[in-house]
């Protein structure tokens, strides 16, 4: 079905829409443990290897790496069936075509986790400052929901509208290239976004968004989908995955 003429509006407008409720229980259930299990079997030659916490990995935090301070994976999708088929959810990908066109075809996924007391926050950024996709409305990110992300443990946080003022300067944070210091910004509009397991967000490759850190004793776990249309290039191209069969 797709989304409705306002939410396309509002899309546009604000450069997001939230989706609550789009993912079944189920496939959230599958999610996490297919994360623990993935977890648990730690870096595997030629698939998907998790990353710690920056400042444990560092040894900055004051406690050892371990499973309970993993931060990412990427490229998931590839490799996991079950996350293709997040990827590939019928209403999802529907969602996705109403703002970019058909045909849709995933380019990268990533899982953020944001562990326990020790996730950190994500500065302040744009997606296409990592993508450089051209054209950008030709892009779309989809911000999927593993665990309910709330204000204490760390949800999305958009500034409305700052889609529409092009790719900005992202100076360099040590370590951090394509994030931009929350001290040089003005916050004061930001909407933040608290989200059920299985709620989604959408939003342009050009918002600016960002998170705080996690302070609960529960996971924050994201599985985030940027999808392309065919028409649209960069420079930093991902091995595409095969277009997405969509119904008529």
């Amino acid at each position: 079905m797709g989304l409705s003429k306002a939410q396309v509006e509002f899309y546009w407008e604000h450069g997001f829409v939230a989706l609550p409720g789009l993912f079944p229980a189920a496939r959230m259930d599958a999610a996490r443990a297919r994360y623990d299990q993935l977890i648990a079997e730690g870096p595997k030659e030629g698939g998907p290897t998790p990353s710690q916490e920056p400042e444990v990995a560092k040894g900055r935090a004051g406690i050892a790496p371990s499973a309970a301070t993993v931060r990412k994976f990427e490229r998931l999708a590839p490799h996991e069936p079950l996350f293709l088929e997040l990827a590939s959810f019928a209403p999802l990908v529907e969602a996705v075509a109403s703002l970019i066109g058909r045909p849709v075809q995933i380019w990268h996924d990533q899982s953020q986790l944001k562990p326990p007391r020790v996730g950190s926050a994500k500065p302040p950024h744009q997606d296409n400052s990592y993508h450089r996709i051209e054209p950008a409305d030709l892009t779309a990110t989809a911000w999927v929901a593993i665990d309910e992300a709330t204000l204490e443990n760390g949800c999305m946080r958009f500034l409305p509208g700052s889609h529409k003022g092009g790719l900005v300067e992202h100076v360099p944070l040590p370590g951090q290239e394509h994030n931009l210091s929350p001290r040089d910004m003005d916050l004061s509009s930001e909407v933040v976004v608290t989200c059920k397991s299985g709620d989604v967000a959408l939003f342009h490759t050009l918002t600016l968004h960002h998170s705080l850190p996690n302070h609960t004793d529960q996971w924050r776990r994201s599985f985030i989908c940027h999808y392309i249309h065919p028409d649209a290039a960069s420079p930093t191209d991902h091995t595409r995955l095969p277009r997405i069969q969509m119904s008529n």
